[in-house]
């Protein structure tokens, strides 16, 4: 795995995002082969490209923004490096996995500028909260009522403003003080248990980050024509005949590798998207067989 970074965008940090970058590849068995360093607003990616071909990588993580991250998948089609699956990606021909972050790889924009470059299978992480696919939703439901027109589409990301501002207003309400920010803290780190835009969460003294580790899910590119042909197959899930009916392409959230861990922090919630169809579900042991964590064959790939 090769690291293609903004030097403008990681230099401020660069010393421990190449830590964190080495010890989580290194954690998970995979060789780190260096990284590979552009510049905010660059526009020509060849010897950027020919570097990452150098290195004859499987996967490129890509931190940049979506434009550069755009730039580097055609730049890569064109030279018929592309990626296709994943045994053509550990075969002999560099066909490299593009992963990436939030910010770049998670944006719509970067698959309207690479076009056909975008390949299904490009991927990044994300949070089970942050996927709003379902109708249930609550900040879904008040996107309907105030846009019943059907105007405003939720995409995902709008639950963390709503509920960071419902944790201010409610831990000023605990507190009993709009100006003593101590009492304010600690009316937030106390409180049981928050729930307002869609999953509940909760704060502590140690802890004030409001996702947890074990909310984190692997999201996908996929699109509305069908999935890649794959060994064993898959299929697009429930979001494809409603929330996603009508788009070309989303970032489909994947149940495999994370569900079994999703479902430890909200099972519930797990559950029922799985008895519902949501995500891209794998190969099943039982194609009759209701699906359930435990219900995927072993060999399950998602390409």
């Amino acid at each position: 795995m090769v690291l293609c970074r903004d030097q403008l965008l990681t230099g401020p940090f660069e010393q421990q995002l190449m830590d964190r970058y080495e010890e989580a590849v290194t954690n998970a068995g995979i060789e780190v082969l260096g990284d590979v360093k552009f510049v905010f607003g660059q526009t020509d990616f060849g010897p950027t490209v020919q570097q990452l071909y150098e290195s004859d990588a499987e996967a490129v993580v890509v931190v940049g923004g979506p434009d550069e991250t755009a730039l580097i998948a055609r730049e890569l089609d064109a030279r018929g490096y592309g990626y296709v699956d994943l045994p053509t990606a550990k075969g002999p021909d560099f066909h490299p996995q593009l992963c990436g972050t939030p910010v770049n790889m998670g944006e719509r924009r970067w698959v309207d500028l690479a076009g056909d470059a975008a390949k299904i299978g490009s991927m990044t992480g994300w949070h089970i909260g942050g996927m709003l696919m379902t109708p249930e939703v609550p900040i879904v439901k008040m996107a309907e009522k105030h846009f019943p027109d059907g105007s405003h589409r939720i995409t995902g990301g709008e639950e963390g403003p709503a509920d960071g501002l419902y944790t201010l207003v409610t831990g000023v309400a605990e507190a009993g003080s709009l100006t003593d920010r101590d009492a304010v803290t600690m009316a937030i780190e106390n409180y049981p248990k928050f729930e307002f835009a869609y999953l509940p969460y909760s704060f502590s003294a140690e802890d004030h980050q409001r996702t947890k580790p074990e909310e984190l899910v692997i999201i996908s590119l996929e699109y509305e024509s069908g999935p890649a042909q794959t060994d064993p197959p898959y299929q697009l899930g429930t979001e494809w005949t409603n929330t996603f009916k009508g788009l070309k392409y989303q970032p489909c959230w994947v149940p495999r590798p994370t569900v079994k861990m999703n479902a430890e922090i909200h099972p519930e919630l797990v559950e029922r998207l799985l008895a519902e169809g949501y995500g891209s579900q794998c190969t099943l042991k039982d194609p009759d067989a209701t699906t359930t964590i435990d219900s995927f064959t072993n060999e399950c790939k998602i390409h």
